[in-house]
């Protein structure tokens, strides 16, 4: 079943289908550049508790209105593409800068519905003790994702997606390189 997603103003909507606890994996990351990206939108610092996302593949989403409002933005050359709702600053998504690595991380918070997620699978890059990040979780999680992706590719659904043009490849929105 599908589930709708929106930006803080509403100009931005949209449907992940299917969006169930099969078909993504439910994550809390806590890398610095999910909270920089997050800081940079003025977004709550969410560094205690972390960027809710739901990783599936790019074919599960769809837009009902807003693609105008549209904008992406990245943190390093080759940093996943950071979307937004430019119209209120809301994060949405984030995706590989390359069409052919089609996973789409979905922020959270944006869907109507949450409990269809499930429970958090995987905790990424929680700061530790002595300086360095670990992960916890359904280590199970990770292939899951990582199968997912592949196969988006090997049946075509890599090629069908709203964030990047049919013909060129490229992002449907210029990104801008935060520094």
């Amino acid at each position: 079943a599908g589930v709708a997603f929106g930006c803080a103003c509403g100009a931005v909507s949209g449907r992940v289908d299917p969006c169930t606890r099969h078909s993504g994996t439910h994550v809390q990351c806590f890398c610095t550049d999910c909270r920089r990206a997050d800081l940079h939108l003025d977004q709550p610092d969410p560094a205690n508790s972390g960027v809710g996302l739901f990783i599936t593949t790019a074919d599960t989403v769809s837009f009902a209105t807003g693609t105008d409002q549209l904008a992406c933005f990245q943190l390093s050359r080759s940093g996943p593409l950071r979307w937004y709702a430019a119209c209120c600053t809301t994060p949405l998504f984030n995706t590989s800068p390359k069409r052919q690595f089609p996973f789409v991380a979905v922020h959270v918070g944006r869907l109507v519905d949450r409990d269809v997620l499930g429970p958090v699978k995987l905790r990424t890059f929680r700061p530790s003790g002595n300086g360095r990040s670990r992960h916890s979780g359904n280590p199970i999680a990770f292939f899951q994702v990582v199968g997912r992706v592949l196969s988006a590719r090997v049946t075509g659904r890599w090629r069908k997606t709203p964030f990047f043009d049919k013909v060129s490849g490229r992002p449907i929105i210029a990104p801008q390189r935060v520094t």
